[in-house]
């Protein structure tokens, strides 16, 4: 069968080229670019595996080569396989693949200009062939944007998002954000929405990454530059969800609990105006707090909010106390504080209207878990480290069990108590020594004090756990980090030396030796390491090299730098001291150099 003269001369083209050896020269410059990986590998599609095994043995195995070489980032390598299969097989149904790849492998090899042309082949010859000709398209305006050319960028992408067959290529989720991002930037973001959205529902299934940077850029869209309500209510539907998958969606979605904690949120993030914006924020709030007018009737929160956001548009504080205490008063119930704590935090900031519903509390029917939340709400939300001390006098202690007290003071711990005055120290070692279990006490009093570095009183209770069958370990460990806290090196050796934490423990002796200023005894605990455990050997190494060259050894350090590069070729320590050698601009070398 006689192909098309166009085809008989792009062949014709192609086959000189290859005899010429042409190729070499279109190919050349940097090698393999497999570090890349990360950036290319996002871009690229792979011949169909059902076309594939169409192929003939000897075309499926030249084409297998090429694929192999390109994953690898040999691009070099893989272009001329790609050429050489486009001249060996001119009539395969991969030929199209195959000419799209080698243009490719010239982008990667930052040749961008020689892979348009390349990828400009690709449209002219095989426009039908959407696989290969959309890709070419979508590379095209990648190249484009890559040599900063946004407008011919924006153009090509312009081409694949309108077109019914390249509006559904794999690529075009990049595409269509690609050029909707173009569009945003330039203040087009009624445009752009539009793109975001059909990146969205097209691949809705199939690239959760697109889809997950069209949906924010919508919410954003749609809460902040143009707010429609109905629109994002109408996307949420179409999409099942603001989530990255699909997911079942129970209609009205305007009642939908999941539909207004991500809007809730996004209108929340998006609400932060500078003082020179007033007017456009008195605007978004009123369009919210009316949004949310009718709905979701039994949501606390919901309407928590809604009246905050109507408090942001008129700034009437009489009115929004009157808001939120009708609301709290028409459904309240006797006995629910959690409830009443949920609008101690609504009323954060204003100490009278807090104080106000504190005195609704009543400590002595709420559990100790009840009282928990409270504590931590006093400080973390309200910031009153006063209200938190007179919560925690109401615990019942001897009626908590100790793994809920464990969690207690890790929460303690996890909290931000600056600028608060909050005298945690007592407050959580009187609540220790109530465990049941006294040693589990004071072994959570003992992390207590080490995570605030209370030095002195972490001794003392180290030594009641000192015999304890449990915790002696813990014990031990911890003396040693308290007395060097203290400064008292010496000291802390010796429960270092009797610790089972190796090799942590020798770590921490040579550190010592270290802070005494003798670097030969802190270099003894590190060769100790690296003969006994091997998987910390090439650290142990890294670490006696910059002993030495802190003790103003520099041949040592050197010597030491060059024996980790030939014992651990392989390690991170490895790349490191090579590092280190080029800063001082030594010669790296081998042998018996390494050893020196």
């Amino acid at each position: 069968m006689r192909r098309p003269a166009h085809r008989r001369s792009f062949f014709r083209k192609a086959r000189w080229l290859a005899f010429v050896a042409v190729a070499a020269v279109l190919l050349g410059g940097p090698g393999d670019l497999a570090g890349q990986g990360r950036y290319w590998s996002a871009h690229e599609i792979s011949y169909p595996k059902e076309a594939f095994s169409k192929l003939d043995t000897f075309e499926a195995n030249r084409l297998n080569k090429a694929d192999n070489l390109f994953l690898e980032g040999s691009f070099k390598a893989a272009g001329a396989e790609y050429e050489a299969f486009a001249v060996e097989f001119p009539d395969s149904q991969a030929v199209a693949y195959a000419v799209l790849r080698r243009g490719r492998c010239l982008q990667l090899l930052h040749k961008r200009f020689e892979a348009m042309k390349i990828y400009q082949e690709v449209l002219d010859y095989f426009p039908n062939d959407v696989t290969a000709a959309g890709a070419a398209l979508y590379y095209f305006a990648l190249a484009h944007q890559e040599n900063g050319d946004r407008p011919k960028a924006v153009r090509a992408w312009q081409l694949m998002a309108d077109d019914p067959g390249y509006s559904r290529h794999p690529l075009a989720a990049g595409a269509l954000n690609g050029l909707a991002t173009q569009l945003w930037d330039q203040d087009d973001r009624a445009a752009a929405a539009k793109y975001f959205r059909q990146a969205a529902i097209t691949f809705r299934e199939s690239n959760s990454d697109a889809v997950k940077e069209s949906i924010t850029r919508l919410l954003n869209y749609h809460t902040l530059f143009q707010p429609d309500e109905p629109a994002l209510r109408q996307l949420y539907a179409d999409l099942g969800t603001f989530s990255e998958q699909r997911r079942p969606v129970t209609p009205p979605v305007e009642e939908s609990a999941d539909y207004w904690s991500v809007l809730r949120e996004r209108i929340q993030r998006n609400g932060q105006f500078p003082e020179s914006e007033a007017k456009k924020a008195v605007a978004y709030y009123a369009y919210w707090a009316k949004a949310m007018e009718g709905k979701r009737a039994a949501d606390d929160d919901f309407h928590i909010d809604r009246i905050a956001f109507q408090f942001r548009a008129d700034g009437r504080r009489d009115d929004l106390i009157k808001r939120l205490d009708d609301r709290f008063a028409a459904t309240q119930k006797e006995g629910d504080w959690d409830r009443v704590m949920k609008w101690m935090r609504a009323y954060a900031g204003q100490a009278d209207k807090v104080d106000e519903y504190y005195r609704k509390l009543n400590p002595a029917r709420m559990t100790n878990d009840q009282i928990r939340s409270a504590v931590l709400l006093a400080l973390r939300d309200l910031r009153n480290g006063k209200l938190a001390e007179i919560l925690f006098s109401k615990f019942r202690l001897g009626e908590w069990p100790d793994e809920r007290k464990d969690g207690f003071v890790e929460e303690i711990v996890r909290t931000e108590l600056r600028d608060l005055t909050f005298d945690d120290r007592s407050l959580v070692k009187d609540l220790c020594m109530t465990y049941k279990d006294r040693e589990r006490g004071l072994a959570r009093y003992l992390g207590f004090c080490a995570v605030r570095r209370l030095y002195e009183e972490g001794l003392t209770i180290a030594k009641q756990l000192e015999n304890s069958p449990t915790h002696a370990q813990e014990a031990i460990w911890r003396t040693g980090e308290f007395l060097m806290g203290l400064k008292k090196y010496r000291e802390a050796i010796a429960p270092f030396t009797v610790s089972e934490r190796r090799p942590e423990s020798l770590y921490q002796i040579a550190e010592c030796h270290v802070r005494l200023g003798e670097p030969d005894a802190a270099i003894a605990q590190l060769i100790e390491v690296e003969n006994f455990f091997k998987d910390r050997a090439p650290e142990a190494a890294l670490k006696i090299a910059f002993i030495q060259r802190d003790a103003g050894r520099k041949p040592q350090f050197i010597a030491q730098l060059r024996a980790v590069l030939k014992k651990y070729p392989k390690s991170g320590q490895s790349s490191q001291a090579h590092q280190e050698l080029e800063k001082l601009g030594v010669r790296i070398g081998g042998g018996m150099d390494a050893e020196s």
